[in-house]
């Protein structure tokens, strides 16, 4: 593969990167706008959003304030919708005249190309769609972290800001109902932090770095034990050394596996060991629910699901790992990952 035909596919990743942010950014601001678009809902059937973030009580100047700032804010979401999209329209018409462009160099590239350099571009391109893969998955951990964040410490924060004004307009009328309200507050930006603390242990498990592989294991397993409601067996067995992005590997497929099984196989049991294998660690994962059909699993933007098992499977592939998966009485993974 020439220098040219690297440079664009370069730039046509750039632009397919691109696009998908784009394509995010009107869906938070969608999911944004419905939620703008409820609240105005409410206040103009006079079940003004006290009732739901606040103790119900009516204030029609509290109304007026509320209904004038988030139609403000809805205008804005559709002039940005809108701004998006025409940039959204102008970026695919590159990425589709880019896309022939590189269809008619890689035609022209293979014809004059002996056995050879075929197998040496194909290597390359091996290494390009590794490549590719990476960069989408780091693209794709980053909206989730976007989705995560906005979903729930935005939106709190949100009606923080909301409730503040709200106290401030009945301090000096209510003082004993401002009050009451600033409880509620504190409890709300307690949730907030703890949402925050959540996604940073995600992000990258503290444990993992101050105290070793085999305390991050147990204490996310800890944590599965206090937020699912299912029997857990956990057992750890890995006594070798192993590379830290191999480790918080291990620990993202606990954790998205554990995950699936609360929301999805209705199970009573989980079990999970870990171990090292040869040259491998070795993940065994077992519930006793439903089960489902593994290989036929695929990812819906429409409605967001299928994302963790797409992701699993791509941090296993990038890993050059490898899954088993049994659904007979259960769901049952075996999971190998080379100790790299």
């Amino acid at each position: 593969m020439n220098k040219a035909v690297e440079y664009l596919h370069k730039e046509h990743l750039e632009y397919k990167l691109q696009q998908k942010r784009l394509e995010d950014k009107i869906h938070s601001n969608d999911v944004e706008m419905k939620t703008i678009e409820k609240r105005i809902r409410d206040i103009e059937k006079n079940l003004d959003r006290t009732g739901e973030v606040f103790h119900s009580v009516n204030f029609s100047n509290a109304e007026d304030v509320n209904l004038s700032t988030l139609n403000e804010s809805k205008m804005i979401l559709i002039e940005d919708n809108e701004l998006i999209k025409t940039q959204l329209n102008d970026l695919n018409k590159k990425i589709e005249e880019l896309s022939l462009i590189l269809k008619d160099e890689n035609d022209e590239l293979n014809n004059n190309q002996d056995e050879d350099n075929n197998f040496e571009d194909n290597i390359k391109e091996t290494d390009y769609k590794d490549t590719l893969n990476i960069l989408q998955l780091i693209e794709e951990e980053r909206q989730r972290i976007s989705r995560d964040i906005h979903d729930t410490v935005v939106q709190n924060l949100t009606a923080l800001i909301h409730k503040q004004e709200f106290i401030s307009q009945i301090i000096s009328k209510d003082p004993n109902r401002a009050s009451l309200e600033i409880k509620d507050s504190k409890k709300c930006l307690k949730e907030s932090v703890n949402e925050l603390r959540n996604i940073i242990f995600e992000l990258r498990p503290m444990a993992l770095d101050d105290l070793g592989f085999n305390a991050a294991f147990l204490n996310l397993c800890s944590k599965i034990g206090e937020n699912y409601n299912y029997v857990l067996e956990t057992s750890f067995n890995c006594n070798v050394e192993v590379n830290s992005v191999v480790a918080i590997t291990v620990l993202r497929i606990i954790s998205e596996l554990a995950s699936n099984s609360s929301k999805h196989s209705e199970c009573s049991k989980v079990k999970i060991s870990v171990r090292n294998d040869d040259d491998n660690v070795v993940i065994d994962y077992y519930d006793d629910g439903c089960g489902f059909d593994f290989d036929c699993v695929t990812y819906n933007p429409d409605t967001n699901s299928g994302y963790g098992i797409k992701m699993l499977k791509e941090r296993v592939e990038l890993l050059r790992g490898t899954i088993t998966y049994s659904n007979e009485e259960g769901s049952h993974f075996i999971i190998l990952l080379p100790m790299i």
